[in-house]
């Protein structure tokens, strides 16, 4: 079963993807929303942490 095949069926898809700020600090943060939505995840988070967001990578995914 490909990638494409489990989006298709109604699974619950968590995206993992590590967090990299401008202090060095790092974080792993989960979504199950799209990547962009993600991305704005993180940048909160990194504002809550009175940091700045460098990067953010996908590194895994879990279907329930």
């Amino acid at each position: 079963m490909n990638h494409s095949q489990f989006h298709s069926q109604d699974k619950d898809v968590t995206e993992y993807y590590h967090v990299t700020l401008e202090s060095g600090r790092d974080f792993i943060m989960s979504s199950t929303k799209d990547v962009e939505d993600a991305a704005w995840d993180a940048y909160e988070e990194a504002a809550l942490m009175d940091d700045y967001l460098v990067d953010v990578q996908p590194i895994g995914t879990y279907y329930d």
